[in-house]
């Protein structure tokens, strides 16, 4: 959801370009049926050029993995960084419920706060909800670190460590690990080196 002011907001669905074109170039009855239900919801489907960043270091080579990598699914949820048309966005997940108004997270967000939940037992955030004042120095910012850091199963992102946590968690190698380090991590060299 992103806000153009106070009072007015859109509420974007991002998905890859590819997909986009599909479902814009299909006429399988399941498709269009989809197609209609977003607009008669006034979600307007918002095509970004990748899910993952080009030139990524990471791409979910875990010896302890045992599920998917997350890192598609997390990690196109960055380019709502760089909806500089809109002066705040506030991320949610489908399976993430808000409470209430939202305007108190759009000022917040506008304001320069980013806003994120926390996570399960262990885990310091859980990306599935954040607010943000959109800014494309922050999204170069993000973009910069995954392509010039890796991921460790032992460190984390750019071996700044999983601290609170005691080790990984889940989506420790996609975006809650990544957000985590990304925002919290701020005074570890590799980090830093980003913004």
């Amino acid at each position: 959801i992103a806000s153009l002011g106070f009072g007015s907001a859109d509420v974007l669905l991002l998905i890859s370009q590819a997909t986009f074109n599909l479902l814009n170039s299909s006429e399988n009855s399941k498709v269009v049926a989809a197609r209609q239900s977003f607009e008669d919801l006034g979600v307007r489907l918002f095509p970004v050029p990748w899910t993952t960043p080009p030139k990524m270091i990471y791409k979910g080579e875990s010896r302890t993995r045992r599920i998917q990598w997350q890192g598609p699914v997390d990690f196109i949820r960055l380019h709502g960084f760089a909806l500089t048309d809109y002066n705040a966005v506030v991320y949610v997940d489908g399976d993430v419920q808000v409470h209430g108004d939202f305007i108190p997270m759009f000022r917040c967000a506008a304001a320069g706060h980013f806003l994120v939940t926390s996570g399960g037992v262990g885990d310091p955030l859980n990306c599935g909800f954040f607010a943000i004042k959109p800014d494309i120095r922050l999204f170069h910012a993000a973009v910069h670190l995954l392509q010039n850091s890796n991921y460790s199963e032992f460190f984390g992102w750019g071996l700044s460590g999983f601290v609170p946590a005691k080790g990984e968690f889940p989506g420790s190698d996609a975006g809650q690990g990544f957000l985590h380090s990304f925002f919290f991590k701020i005074d570890h060299p590799v980090i830093r080196a980003s913004w």
